[in-house]
């Protein structure tokens, strides 16, 4: 969720601002790196953009660096954003000439192969004096693994991996409806290949990708995931009764977009309240949601507390079913 190709001034501010209160990271997304958003984050995950736009003044202000070399609704093409979609400081900030477009290659600055992530990881863990340095993927249907193997070789500490259930502001509508693997079986794919190759505690695991619910945060949570990544979920929570100023002659999220004809209607301290309001409500029900299941602790989380309740869903995931087995394991082979 990047300032100026897509959240506004204000919106940025805004997730610094409640990340803070309620003890969480934000992060840049992969447009120019926001001062101001620096300034009110207490954590701040700057993310490299493949647009070449990131500064070493942004690497060096992190708390941790995501390398984002894909995204789940976008695949990985490469993305551009108009010069005349850019207002206020976004150009200045992002070191574009007046009238160029904003172009996000579908490769890493460098180029691509194992020695060149690997030099980037090195640089970026030099330039900011040894923050968690990580890759964000779009998660790919064939190549899930192959990535996963480089990323883990180049040395990197985490993974953020986007599944095809990711939102984004801009995409071809074929890439996010057809494109890439749904989130829940992303997730599953990098548990088991990592612990295929007994690198589990090597390489933690950001899930994310259409996460908009406190059991679905749960759940990611159960099936291995160290961290989920939320977009959408949050951007509803802080605009809330504020995108009525948007309605009914624009789409609600215009009182967020940089270029929104709302924009400038949006209040930041409403939107900090709101947003605070639905982090301390996310807390407050898992909290309640572990006592329930007699545990202290979302690290106790585990695939023992799942159960699926559907034929799909139990041969999905593998966890325990809900229902009778012994006709359907001897139509599947299974003993």
């Amino acid at each position: 969720m990047a300032y100026g190709t897509a959240l506004s001034e204000k919106a940025k501010i805004v997730l610094a601002k409640a990340s803070s209160v309620v003890g969480t990271a934000t992060n840049t997304g992969d447009g120019p790196y926001l001062p101001e958003e620096r300034k009110y984050a207490q954590k701040l995950i700057v993310q490299v953009s493949r647009g070449g736009w990131t500064s070493f003044e942004a690497i060096r202000s992190a708390d941790m660096v995501e390398i984002q070399a894909g995204q789940g609704a976008t695949g990985g093409g490469p993305r551009l954003t108009e010069a005349r979609d850019f207002r206020g400081r976004a150009r200045k900030l992002m070191d574009l000439p007046q009238g160029r477009d904003a172009l996000i290659h579908a490769h890493l600055p460098g180029g691509t192969g194992l020695k060149n992530l690997r030099k980037l990881i090195d640089n970026c863990r030099y330039e900011s004096g040894g923050v968690p340095i990580g890759v964000k993927i779009g998660a790919g249907t064939s190549s899930l693994e192959k990535d996963l193997a480089l990323i883990l070789e180049a040395g990197a500490d985490f993974v953020t991996v986007d599944g095809a259930n990711a939102g984004t502001k801009g995409s071809l509508p074929t890439l996010q409806d057809d494109f890439g693997l749904p989130t829940i079986f992303a997730l599953l794919r990098s548990v088991d290949f990592l612990k295929s190759q007994g690198a589990r505690e090597e390489l933690d695991i950001i899930i994310s990708g259409g996460l908009d619910s406190r059991g679905d945060y749960l759940k990611a949570l159960a099936l291995g995931a160290d961290a989920c990544a939320i977009g959408t979920a949050v951007l509803l929570a802080m605009t809330r009764i504020q995108m009525l100023a948007a309605t009914p002659w624009d789409p609600p999220t215009k009182i967020i977009w940089h270029k929104g004809k709302s924009a400038k209607k949006f209040n930041v301290e409403k939107g900090t309240q709101d947003l605070i309001n639905y982090f301390n409500s996310v807390r407050v029900e898992m909290e309640d949601c572990i006592r329930a299941l007699g545990k202290t602790s979302l690290a106790e989380l585990s695939a023992v507390d799942l159960t699926a309740i559907t034929f799909e869903a139990w041969m999905t995931t593998g966890i325990r079913p809900a229902f009778p087995t012994k006709h359907l394991r001897t139509l599947t082979g299974q003993t």
